[in-house]
């Protein structure tokens, strides 16, 4: 039978396939979480893509996250008019910038910056080295979301902290380069971070920082305390009392410490009474080595030290006090060491050696080393560090 009459015809839609990913990923913290694996290179790449991904980007916080802003006074005119007026109106919420004003030029530009990204900073780098007059300081700034701070001022840039700083209370890592030593200021400014785990000081004496107690009171959560002060003799009676209670109120919580110039005090407090320390860094040991009484320490697992210039000056109380070393970082390195390393310290895995520049041909000398070893039975990795 045959049908008579137009043949039907169907029409079908066409569907259209979305070709851009984030059509896909349409909620915030899914995105949030695809961004976190890109490297700063392909975050800048990606915000090439099209106005909509740069938007994305620019709001993601995973990604703005990896990206560093780096402002330095190149010249008299940085940062231009236009410059600024191109970053002020970014949609970009920066969560790291760093400021290099060493010049006074552009003050008021440099400081709207400041401003402008205050509120979405996670981490800030500070160097000034002038005295920012106070009726040009930004007024009403605040750094809500700011946890790392790193300050590298003089005494006569100080009121920049009193003016800026006073309503920040969340830091989790401090800086502090002080070239003129501590104020005020800068005191009251750390005393009031009871989320504080990294304390790093540089530049600021302990002798006279410590005369008084000035953090007895602070609640911090120190985890990690770094201080290179470039002292020249062991501090006196009261300094020393009042820094060892400091170290001793984050016994339970302290796992690295670096103390350039360490007194023979600061030693048997920090190897006999902090519990809870992995690392411990120093350079020299300040005044007589005598009257070292160690307890056993299961704790410390790693030592550096630029202290040994030959097997007669090896602190073998602290060394064999260690009962946990397992790596050991020198500067000086001869048989007459080796040779009693491997003879005491029986859990060490990995021994580091800071070559130093007399030593021509790195490859000889690590063959020789490993060749020794391999003598005295002594199953260690080495690692030689070229300086």
């Amino acid at each position: 039978m045959e049908l008579e009459g137009e043949p039907i015809k169907r029409k079908f839609k066409k569907q259209r396939v979305p070709t851009d990913p984030f059509e896909y990923i349409n909620e915030f913290h899914l995105r949030n979480l695809v961004l976190q694996h890109l490297r700063f290179d392909e975050v800048l790449s990606a915000s090439t893509v099209s106005p909509k991904w740069k938007e994305i980007i620019a709001n993601s916080d995973s990604a703005m996250s990896r990206m560093k802003m780096n402002f330095y006074d190149s010249s008299s005119t940085y940062p231009t008019r236009t410059e600024v007026t191109k970053l002020l109106k970014s949609s970009r919420r920066y969560k790291a910038l760093e400021f290099d004003f060493r010049l006074m030029s552009n003050i008021e530009r440099k400081l709207l910056l400041l401003k402008r990204f205050s509120l979405s900073l996670v981490d800030l780098t500070l160097t000034y080295r002038c005295r920012v007059p106070i009726n040009k300081l930004p007024l009403n700034i605040s750094f809500p979301q700011l946890r790392t701070l790193q300050l590298d001022i003089c005494l006569k840039s100080n009121n920049l902290i009193t003016e800026c700083f006073t309503q920040v209370e969340d830091l989790e890592t401090i800086t502090f380069n002080g070239a003129g030593g501590h104020t005020q200021s800068t005191i009251d400014l750390i005393k009031r971070q009871n989320k504080l785990k990294k304390l790093n000081i540089e530049c600021w004496n302990r002798e006279i920082l410590f005369a008084h107690n000035v953090f007895k009171d602070a609640k911090f959560k120190l985890e990690s305390l770094s201080w290179n002060s470039c002292e020249k003799k062991p501090l006196s009676i009261t300094p020393q009392i009042n820094f060892n209670e400091f170290l001793l109120q984050h016994s339970n919580t302290l796992t690295f410490i670096f103390i350039d110039t360490i007194t023979k005090i600061d030693l048997m407090v920090i190897v006999n009474d902090l519990k809870a320390l992995k690392t411990l860094h120093f350079h020299i040991i300040l005044g007589s080595r005598t009257d070292l009484i160690f307890k056993s320490n299961h704790c410390i697992q790693e030592l550096k030290t630029n202290e040994f210039y030959g097997v007669e000056l090896l602190p073998k109380g602290l060394l064999k006090s260690l009962k946990a070393i397992e790596h050991l970082i020198l500067n000086h390195l001869d048989e007459d060491i080796l040779n009693w390393i491997a003879g005491n310290l029986m859990s060490l895995k990995k021994l580091t050696y800071d070559t130093a520049s007399e030593i021509q041909d790195i490859n000889a000398y690590y063959s020789l080393l490993t060749s020794r070893l391999g003598h005295l039975g002594w199953n260690v990795n080495i690692e030689l560090e070229q300086t």
